[in-house]
C-alpha cells in the first residue's frame, strides 16, 4: 500500500505523466521486469517472463494495464 501511495502522490496531469512513468519504470526494474520503457506515448510497459513458457511462445499471456494520468490539474495537492 505504501508503494501505491507514493505512486499516486506524483503529479500526472494529462500529457504530463513523465515523472510518474519514470518512477514506475524504476519500480518495474527493481521487481525484475525486462523491456521496461518510458518513451512510448505516456506508457510504461514491462515484461515478466514466465519460467513455464518457452521464449517465442504466443500464450497464454496475462496483460495488466492502467492509466498513469489523473484528472487533477497541475498544482493540485495530492496527499493520499
Amino acid at each position: 500500500m505504501d508503494w501505491q501511495a507514493r505512486l499516486v502522490a506524483i503529479p500526472a496531469p494529462p500529457f504530463g505523466e513523465q515523472a510518474r512513468s519514470e518512477w514506475l519504470a524504476a519500480r518495474f526494474v527493481e521487481a525484475g521486469l525486462g523491456g521496461v520503457e518510458t518513451g512510448l506515448g505516456r506508457q510504461c510497459p514491462g515484461l515478466a517472463r514466465s519460467q513455464q513458457i518457452a521464449p517465442g511462445s504466443t500464450g497464454p499471456v496475462v496483460v495488466l494495464s492502467a492509466h498513469l494520468d489523473t484528472v487533477f490539474p497541475v498544482g493540485t495537492a495530492l496527499n493520499p
